[in-house]
């Protein structure tokens, strides 16, 4: 994924949070290869990342309440102070509960 598309899509779901879906798009990583992408600090509650390679990548203190994690691979990922409430995570796979994850 280039990082322009990238931005894109996070500043459109930022859009669609703030504006409750009247503008913007919610984002859709699904089934992407995300491998080592910088999530940092981002809100992306209520975004799909159903079947997304997100291993290695930096999803630190990344909002993912209410997010579709079903069947992603979240191993190796840094997930320091991200929350997960109410995400879905069935088959996602995942190294043991990280230090500093909220589940």
């Amino acid at each position: 994924m280039v990082k322009a598309e990238f931005n894109f899509i996070v500043e459109a779901h930022r859009e669609w949070l703030d504006s409750a879906g009247e503008r913007g798009l919610q984002a859709d990583f699904s089934h992407l290869n995300l491998q080592g992408i910088d999530f940092h600090g981002r809100w992306l509650y209520w975004s799909n990342f159903r079947g997304t390679d997100l291993r290695g990548a930096d999803l630190s203190k990344v909002c993912l309440n209410g997010a579709d994690l079903r069947g992603a691979d979240l191993r190796g990922a840094k997930l320091s102070g991200a929350t997960f409430d109410r995400a879905l995570l069935q088959g996602a796979l995942i190294d043991r509960k990280p230090k500093g994850a909220i589940f």
